[in-house]
């Protein structure tokens, strides 16, 4: 054995036996060589994460097929707009401006107003004038394109299951004359509540106009959506409070169906 040689003993408990395994830069027969590269068992990795291939011994770095076939489909509902897709809210409910085919929803407000919460499905929502420069006379242009001011008969059959907070802001409907004379809104203080028809907060119309209509303009707009079977001259639907067949607004029953005398508290 060539004399300059280093040998290091070490000793391996191998079967029970010690062996001396040497390192040698230049081994002779029968020597066991201690290798400075690691050995890497198949399919585990070489210590710098990189996997080795069991079958090649080559190295493969990312994910792995298997990885990425486990990554969710896109869907509706997960709250993220996928392709095909016009919005997503992370829920399968409509009536919420998006819908549960994930297409965005016209909503119960104009595009100038804030709302204060909706049901497009079931067809009403409470609107405001943030700027607070509309008068409450008016408040009908607060409403979406064809919508109008609520009646009582409409507030009390489309109330039901929906959830919106006042803010112990009222919110006003539809316009009524006075028995005494003037007019006054279809008011109501809190939206889940089933109140009796009321003409509460004075207002002004053509027919019977008042100096009111315009001091009151912090309140909200109680919007609902058109009935289909109003103006047919039948009174068919629970949401409609007469049917003159008509849309002459400023006759006895307005051109969405509700009456223009009301019968509850102010009226």
């Amino acid at each position: 054995m060539n004399s300059q040689l280093l040998a290091l003993p070490i000793v391996l408990f191998a079967s029970g036996c010690f062996q001396d395994i040497i390192a040698d830069s230049d081994p002779e027969p029968g020597d066991t060589v201690v290798s400075e590269t690691p050995i890497v068992p198949a399919g585990g990795t070489d210590g710098t994460g990189v996997m080795q291939d069991a079958s090649s011994g080559s190295s493969s770095e990312g994910t792995s097929e298997g990885a990425s076939d486990s990554m969710p489909e896109p869907r509706c509902g997960d709250g993220t707009v996928d392709p095909g897709e016009n919005c997503d809210d992370g829920n399968d409910r409509s009536g919420d401006g998006c819908s549960a085919d994930c297409s965005i929803e016209p909503h119960a407000c104009g595009p100038q107003s804030t709302t204060i919460g909706e049901d497009f499905e079931r067809g009403i929502g409470v609107c405001k004038d943030a700027s607070g420069n509309t008068c409450e006379k008016d408040f009908a242009s607060l409403c979406a394109p064809s919508w109008h001011l609520c009646s009582w008969a409409e507030h009390v059959q489309l109330n039901d299951g929906v959830s919106i907070e006042l803010d112990e802001v009222p919110a006003v409907g539809a316009i009524r004359c006075r028995s005494l004379g003037g007019s006054g809104h279809y008011t109501s203080h809190d939206f889940s509540v089933d109140g009796p028809d009321s003409c509460e907060i004075g207002s002004s119309r053509v027919d019977c106009p008042t100096n009111l209509g315009c001091n009151e303009t912090v309140l909200a707009a109680l919007c609902c959506a058109p009935i289909a079977s109003c103006g047919n001259g039948v009174v068919d639907d629970d949401l409609e409070e007469c049917d003159d067949g008509n849309d002459d607004d400023f006759d006895d029953c307005s051109n969405s169906c509700a009456s223009r005398q009301g019968s509850g508290p102010f009226c």
